[in-house]
């Protein structure tokens, strides 16, 4: 039993990593999806439930990025493992992003064209199928830099440097009710990534569970209060324009939606838990973002297919949106799982083989520019 053990690494990352994609594919749910929430007059019970059920899928793509941060911090010290992941990565995405593309000119989705199949074929370049994966796939190539600054760094520079980046991600954002936001993709990458290795570097190894938990709880019902107070208030005063403020701290940008996502960092990093199924699935979590946000499917996913259009006003509702997020989050780790044992054993070792020869001379130009 002690040798199993070792075998199977803390789960409770890999379950937080589960979750997230289950929070973001419900947020697509509901903002994918035919219904309107913002409308005073058909306002009800089923467009509060809506705005609470999507509400937390922006921020959780700030946890994925921290995660990133903590766990590859130290990672560059093998620069050629490093890189090694992300040739596991841009095999998934290519493959995703072509397959889908190609259907799509199958089924007469989309008309023939070279360019979109060239397009498809070198996403990461073209910056087509997935805006996180587009951006985590260049930040990644990035990293090992922002890790050496790190690692180099004093606690003050680092914690000053994290400090100043929250300021201008989400603080300043938050008090300007949201005029001022310059940072775009690369930017997010760069600050939740930052604070992810500042926690590696500072964060002591056993945290307080019950505090973790009860901050996790505060910030889940700030998170609700952003949304419940202006309902309320659109309700007592019949104004629209307060209604519209209803979904204002949603965005990833927002101290509540921030101060969430560390809140469920926390709360997961040391978690009790090692299962073997829960890493095996968050083995997939990446896919599921890439087939189920892929440009062909999603309004088809969410217009079309079992669609909520008409269940505003029904009891019915959180049946259908619970079952429907489950299903789709299912159904992507199958087709993953089966393109895996399929055409992913040749295809993906036939890549790592071509990296392994290449890797000696990419790693010394590495090597010599980390050095600059």
């Amino acid at each position: 039993m002690a040798s199993e053990t070792k075998t199977v690494r803390d789960s409770g990352p890999e379950l937080l990593r589960i979750l997230c994609m289950l929070l973001v594919v419900a947020h697509h749910y509901v903002a994918h999806g035919p219904i309107y929430l913002l409308s005073l007059p058909d306002f009800c019970a089923g467009t509060v439930f809506l705005q609470l059920f999507g509400l937390f899928g922006r921020a959780a793509n700030c946890v994925f990025v921290l995660l990133s941060g903590y766990f590859l911090l130290r990672a560059t010290a093998d620069l050629a493992a490093y890189y090694r992941r992300l040739v596991r990565l841009l095999a998934q995405y290519t493959f995703y992003t072509l397959f889908f593309a190609v259907l799509a000119m199958i089924l007469g989705w989309e008309s023939f064209s070279g360019k979109l199949l060239l397009k498809s074929a070198l996403p990461a370049l073209f910056g087509v199928g997935n805006w996180f994966l587009y951006a985590y796939v260049w930040f990644f190539l990035f990293s090992p830099f922002v890790n050496r600054m790190l690692l180099k760094g004093d606690r003050r520079t680092n914690l000053g440097a994290c400090l100043i980046l929250q300021l201008l991600w989400c603080v300043i954002p938050t008090l300007s009710v949201f005029n001022l936001n310059n940072f775009g993709n690369f930017g997010f990458f760069l600050v939740w990534y930052w604070t992810g290795g500042c926690l590696r570097l500072y964060l002591p190894e056993r945290s307080d569970r019950k505090k973790c938990g009860l901050l996790l709880l505060g910030a889940t019902v700030l998170q609700f209060a952003t949304v419940l107070i202006p309902d309320g208030l659109a309700l007592l005063t019949g104004s629209q324009a307060m209604l519209d403020r209803s979904m204002l701290f949603q965005p990833a940008h927002s101290l509540s939606s921030s101060l969430w996502a560390l809140a469920m960092f926390l709360t997961f990093r040391r978690l009790p838990l090692r299962s073997g199924a829960v890493n095996r699935i968050a083995g997939h979590v990446m896919a599921v973002y890439l087939i189920h946000d892929n440009e062909y499917l999603r309004h088809r996913i969410w217009g079309e297919v079992w669609s909520n259009a008409g269940l505003l006003h029904s009891w019915w509702l959180p049946v259908h949106a619970l079952g429907k997020v489950l299903l789709v989050f299912l159904l992507c780790v199958a087709f993953d799982l089966l393109r895996e044992w399929t055409l992913g054993r040749w295809i993906e070792p036939g890549l790592l083989r071509l990296y392994d020869r290449l890797a000696p001379r990419l790693r010394d130009r590495a090597k010599r520019l980390l050095k600059l």
